[in-house]
């Protein structure tokens, strides 16, 4: 990343090229400052440093992205990559299926990732596996029987991994798609595979089954509502500072003892508070809750803004865009809302920069319709 940023500048100064400073971005920077501001109160600074450089490398991907995709080839090209990470996800899914690495009545994991972390990125991966179906008109068939297969595969493995959230991301996904021009077919597909699968491999939702139906920890979210309730109370105790970046789980188990009166729930010494927005507020309380909101809230609006843009100028590619973006990114944010140490994770600022990458390609419009204040 650092050697891709390098190589961006040197060519962004021989061509003398702008920087793009959107709203969004210079909210990430206003951010990341903030949180090395909270190393003067962070308790164990090595936890705090590994914080620091995570957030620092999904900025930095986002920026470049932001600055570096600025037409349709470009786009293309992202969205192809985004497409061949969901066919390597899927891929190694199917070789660990293969190497014995599933066990009837566990939940199926790939590569080390949290299984519920699994349903997410094979969601972030669809609008590139999408795109050239909704994009392209030549060979359209074959990548919308591709796309279909991909869907299936990537349901029939949230499924395996018991990700109930994922799942219902999916459904809610196909719901959502029927409101929506370019993916208002997509909503019959999708669901068509996921009856298809019902129909003929319910053992797939054997694992997925069992969670729905198994009493939970606590409360009907799996004992996430202590750990949203433990979060709160720590903000509510450290508002303005928050335990330092990094230092939030840490924290928790006192909070989480006050109302469970438990000293080691689950037998565990940390936890995250299974929710982005609160895990950033117990790392750095109300002001850094306020700039991750802000990130997100002018991001979408430039998403907004680009929409409307391009229905009114005429731009198909960049509405289909918008369009397949948009739904996808409900879904998505469907089951990183419930997951937990995801506020840094590269997903959230890799969808950020696909809600500001449609605003570069139609920015003369964008201006053009701020200008002349049209309501949205």
């Amino acid at each position: 990343l650092l050697a891709s940023l390098a190589l961006w500048l040197l060519q962004a100064a021989f061509r003398r090229r702008v920087l793009v400073w959107t709203a969004s971005v210079l909210t990430m920077v206003l951010f990341y400052l903030w949180a090395l501001v909270s190393l003067l109160w962070a308790t164990d600074l090595i936890v705090a440093r590994h914080e620091l450089v995570q957030y620092f490398l999904v900025i930095l991907v986002a920026f470049l992205l932001v600055n570096q995709i600025d037409s349709l080839a470009r786009l293309d090209r992202f969205m192809a990559m985004l497409a061949w990470s969901g066919w390597i996800l899927i891929g190694a899914a199917l070789w660990t299926l293969a190497k014995g690495g599933f066990v009837a009545g566990e939940r199926f994991q790939v590569l080390m990732l949290n299984e519920n972390t699994l349903s997410t990125l094979l969601l972030l991966a669809l609008p590139g596996i999408l795109w050239p179906a909704v994009h392209k008109p030549s060979h359209r068939w074959g990548w919308l029987l591709l796309s279909l297969l991909y869907v299936g595969c990537a349901i029939g493995f949230t499924a395996l991994s018991g990700s109930r959230g994922g799942l219902i991301a999916f459904i809610a996904l196909f719901v959502i798609f029927g409101f929506t021009h370019t993916t208002k077919r997509w909503a019959r597909w999708g669901s068509s595979v996921l009856l298809l699968l019902l129909a003929f491999a319910p053992i797939l939702f054997t694992t997925v089954g069992e969670r729905f139906t198994a009493p939970t920890v606590g409360d009907d979210f799996g004992g996430r509502d202590l750990l949203w309730q433990a979060g709160l109370l720590l903000i509510a105790e450290q508002p303005l500072t928050g335990a330092g970046i990094g230092n939030g789980p840490y924290l928790m188990p006192h909070y989480i003892n006050i109302l469970a009166d438990e000293d080691h729930l689950w037998g565990r010494q940390q936890y995250p508070a299974h929710n982005p927005f609160i895990e950033v507020g117990t790392d750095l309380g109300l002001p850094g809750m306020v700039l991750y909101g802000t990130i997100l809230v002018t991001a979408a609006w430039r998403l907004l803004l680009a929409w409307t843009a391009a229905k009114r100028e005429q731009q198909q590619a960049i509405y289909a865009y918008c369009e397949l973006v948009t739904c996808i990114s409900i879904a998505v944010l469907l089951t990183w809302g419930k997951s937990g140490g995801m506020d840094s994770h590269l997903t959230i600022f890799l969808l950020v920069s696909m809600w500001i990458i449609p605003g570069r390609l139609s920015q003369y419009s964008i201006k053009r319709l701020i200008n002349e204040r049209v309501t949205l």
